[in-house]
């Protein structure tokens, strides 16, 4: 990711500079309406351990066998820094091994391939992947309470255990233990990585057949209950599941042709929550945008939000999978923090859909008046409604700028499985 910075000298100056950023931000990746928590929680029940920022399944390996790497041989320790230090040294020192190997080449998906080599990424892989190491048992970093540490206190633990471990064993002939049993305390359970993973010549952000069927055992094998309960093992155990997740083009066409297969019920329930919430945000955020055009652009706005919108609300009843058992709150329950605002707001819109779905002539006057009621009370004095044109140069005539349809990190597992797939070809 490319980065900006600059010297302001007034707050006018301050001002023009962050208008030009958010104008180079991409499309419809704003919450205004405060519903993307729901949206992470659908995500973290049907894909757990995955997320959108997630590249390449390769960092599954790299991380672990960086820490592997610290525990194992001394020479590799300095005094001078902590473990968290040489982590993300050896982080960076493999953003720029893969960067100079894999030059040229496109959709590589690296960490950090666009930055110079002097240019350290802003989140490591071990931070971007730290909750999908634990949720696939890659490293179990549970405390006594059986909480997942953070990725800064599991650090800390082997910091603290490494005078200890190597006190144990001292000599070579019994190195084979030692690395058992470090490994085993630490949580560390990949395989053991080739001899010079990390050399110029043999890195790779390919995975091996090895680490391939490791991830693939792990996500049917590890005993997770959110993974057990998930997609995943799903994907490892039924052919035909996997075969839609590489052809369909999203989520939603996925969704329809999944529902054909022979797979649990809960599945099937889960998936059909996930697309029927995914519509009806649809719709609010078309109507959203909508209304930040008429207010913003009015002249060259085109309506395609609106018409899209109307579009979808006179097919809710084909579209809608299963109306009859779709409750909105077995999403909220999935909330360890649930927000009343954000719910109440939901349920709101949906009875205001379905009620116009049934009119002859679809009125939107209901709706847009709520989601300008939900835009203030979520965003407060930082309401763009609220604002003028001069503050919201960031939105350009007919750009979406709010949540785009959900995709529930689909395409992230899709990647995910086709790096195993290539592996194992």
């Amino acid at each position: 990711m490319t980065q900006i910075g600059w010297i302001d000298f007034s707050t006018r100056d301050r001002e023009r500079v962050k208008q030009i950023i958010e104008r180079i931000r991409p499309e419809g990746q704003l919450d205004e309406l405060g519903v993307g928590y729901l949206r992470d929680n659908i995500s973290d029940l049907l894909f757990p351990g995955i997320s959108t920022i997630q590249t390449r399944a390769k960092y599954f390996f790299i991380v672990p066998y960086i820490l592997l790497d610290y525990i194992r041989y001394p020479k590799n320790k300095n005094a001078k820094s902590t473990l968290l230090s040489y982590l993300q040294d050896e982080e960076h020192k493999i953003k720029n091994l893969l960067r100079n190997k894999y030059i040229g080449q496109k959709n590589t998906r690296i960490i950090g391939v666009t930055l110079s080599e002097n240019k350290r990424v802003k989140r490591n892989p071990s931070e971007i992947y730290w909750t999908g190491l634990n949720t696939f048992g890659c490293i179990n970093s549970q405390d006594l309470s059986n909480s997942q540490l953070s990725l800064k206190n599991y650090l800390s633990n082997i910091e603290k255990h490494q005078t200890t471990a190597r006190s144990i064993v001292q000599d070579d002939e019994n190195r084979d233990d030692t690395m058992n049993w470090e490994d085993s305390i630490f949580g560390i359970h990949v395989p053991a990585p080739a001899i010079n993973w990390d050399d110029a010549d043999n890195i790779s952000i390919n995975l091996s057949t090895t680490e391939a069927d490791f991830l693939k055992s792990q996500f049917v094998h590890f005993k997770n209950p959110l993974l057990q309960k998930s997609l995943i093992p799903s994907f490892v155990t039924n052919d035909n599941l996997l075969k839609l997740l590489f052809t369909c083009e999203d989520f939603q066409a996925f969704v329809v042709k999944a529902l054909e297969l022979d797979i649990a019920e809960s599945l099937k329930t889960n998936l059909k929550t996930a697309y029927n919430f995914a519509l009806i945000v649809e719709i609010a955020h078309l109507l959203y945008d909508d209304i930040l055009q008429k207010k913003f652009h009015p002249n060259e706005y085109k309506k395609a939000f609106e018409a899209e919108a109307r579009a979808l609300i006179l097919q809710l009843d084909n579209k809608i999978i299963d109306r009859s058992s779709f409750d909105l709150e077995n999403i909220f329950k999935l909330s360890n923090r649930r927000i009343q605002s954000s719910e109440l707001f939901i349920i709101e819109f949906w009875k205001l859909i379905q009620a116009t779905s049934n009119q002859p002539n679809i009125e939107l006057t209901p709706l847009v008046t709520l989601l300008k009621s939900r835009e203030y009370q979520n965003k407060g004095r930082k309401s763009r409604l609220q604002q003028t044109k001069q503050y919201n140069s960031d939105i350009l005539p007919n750009k979406r700028i709010s949540l785009t349809k959900f995709q529930y990190r689909f395409y992230n597992v899709r990647t995910l499985f086709q790096d195993i797939q290539k592996a194992l070809q």
